[in-house]
């Protein structure tokens, strides 16, 4: 029966997507768990205002680099795998993308943000913050642009260490920087080891993973190929950068705004159950990238691959976001009582939103894949702008729960609107093939998005 089992588990993994979506399932949820342990801590050890205070410049450090990291993410992961020469090159040129204009926007917001909303002021009451915060913000960029070029060269397999390690190294730093640095002790233990990996990685990925790849895809489909001319790819490439720049912002602002909106301590009972349950897309959201991978590099398996995807979404997505919301007082149960009455609730709210979230992420990887630029920037503008403004009117009148609320309505929105084209997609996938591949789908690009 255990030898069956074991073959059983072989033979599943190997499937590319299957493979690549459960080494960042993995990864996410090893990486949430440990992160869970990092707030209970430094919830017990730092008072409030401190924990309110180094979350918000977490989560604005985390947005400026997902923002200002250019679309590397997106890009690595959807044309990497059609690049056929020079590939270390492009690698260096994305983290070079990634982390100049991600210093630059870290050193504007240090500089600026005090004088947007006083709550910032505690920026410039330290000397090396300002700085710090700006090399940080573009290590965190490189640091997130390694996961999805990880995944193009088919190293998906090694997230789940790097990312043990660096959740790991945070949590045994924080006790430390707590005695040498309280004041922001919680920002030091979640940025040092990023410097750390970040080389050591690098060196990894450019010893075995490129030259495996190069070789690999010799005679990959061109990324031109596939959309039949540059400006069509240029056209493609601005539009998805707009639009998941909007969505990057989305993911992050809800903490930032709460911090100017509502104080530090109100972003403390609110950010905590918001990086547990927002870990929620992250689930997902390993299969939707390794879809879009995948299908980049196998677009005539993109049928298979997408009846695999919607049932992970139906068997694990939905069932996780559920017991969420059922389990949201014992997900708050490691952390001081303040924490826990307020933050069951919001728990609760985003949980929901898993299942809209869920749809579009979906939406998000498809529309990517086929190159509708278009309405990729619609609608993940839309959504951020929708969020934006229900922020501003639900959390001055509901406090933390009108922030979560603001996250609710927005993905429920969004996804109600893209859900009738996304099961039509369902019943009938094609994508953009490139090259010579010959396919039984539509391969021709939407000239009109």
């Amino acid at each position: 029966m255990i030898r069956k089992n074991i073959a059983r588990v072989r033979e599943h993994l190997k499937e590319p997507l299957h493979l690549a979506a459960w080494s960042v399932m993995f990864s996410s949820v090893l990486t949430s768990g440990i992160g869970l342990l990092f707030w209970a801590f430094a919830a017990y050890v730092y008072d409030i205002d401190t924990v309110g205070r180094d979350q918000a410049l977490i989560f604005a450090m985390m947005m400026l680099a997902t923002v200002f990291q250019m679309n590397m993410t997106n890009a690595a992961v959807r044309f990497l795998p059609q690049v056929r020469e020079k590939l270390g090159l492009r690698i260096i040129q994305a983290y070079a993308i990634a982390g100049v204009f991600s210093l630059i926007a870290g050193l504007a917001f240090a500089l600026v943000a005090p004088s947007i909303s006083s709550e910032y002021d505690f920026i410039r009451d330290d000397p090396w913050l300002v700085p710090t915060f700006a090399v940080a913000t573009a290590l965190w960029a490189i640091f997130l642009v390694q996961d999805p070029v990880l995944m193009a060269l088919g190293k998906a397999n090694w997230m789940p260490g790097k990312n043990a390690i660096y959740s790991i190294s945070k949590l045994a730093l924080l006790p430390l920087f707590f005695w040498v640095a309280s004041s922001h002790g919680i920002f030091l233990a979640w940025i040092i080891p990023v410097a750390i990996i970040v080389p050591i990685v690098d060196y990894l990925i450019a010893r075995k993973a490129v030259p495996a790849a190069t070789h690999a895809q010799r005679n990959a489909g061109g990324v031109v190929d596939a959309f039949g001319h540059p400006r069509a790819l240029a056209k493609f490439v601005m539009q998805d950068f707009v639009g998941s720049s909007a969505a990057h912002v989305a993911i992050y602002i809800t903490p930032v705004m709460t911090f100017a909106l509502l104080g530090p301590e109100a972003n403390a009972l609110y950010s905590l159950p918001f990086v547990i349950v927002a870990g929620l897309d992250l689930l997902f959201e390993a299969f939707v990238v390794s879809l879009t991978a995948e299908g980049a590099r196998s677009p005539e398996r993109i049928k298979h691959l997408t009846d695999l995807v919607v049932k992970r979404m139906l068997k694990i997505q939905f069932p996780a976001s559920f017991a969420v919301f059922l389990a949201a007082p014992l997900l708050m149960l490691p952390f001081p009582a303040e924490y826990g009455e307020q933050g069951t609730a919001v728990v609760r709210i985003i949980a929901i939103a898993g299942f809209f979230r869920a749809v579009l992420l979906f939406y998000e990887a498809v529309a990517r894949l086929q190159g509708h630029g278009n309405r990729l920037l619609w609608i993940q503008l839309t959504n951020t702008v929708l969020l934006v403004g229900l922020v501003l009117v639900l959390a001055p009148a509901w406090g933390i729960k009108g922030s979560a609320s603001a996250w609710l309505f927005a993905a429920m929105a969004s996804a109600l609107f893209v859900l009738p084209w996304l099961i039509g997609f369902i019943r009938n996938p094609n994508v953009l093939t490139g090259g010579n591949t010959t396919t039984d789908f539509d391969a021709t690009i939407d000239r009109s998005s």
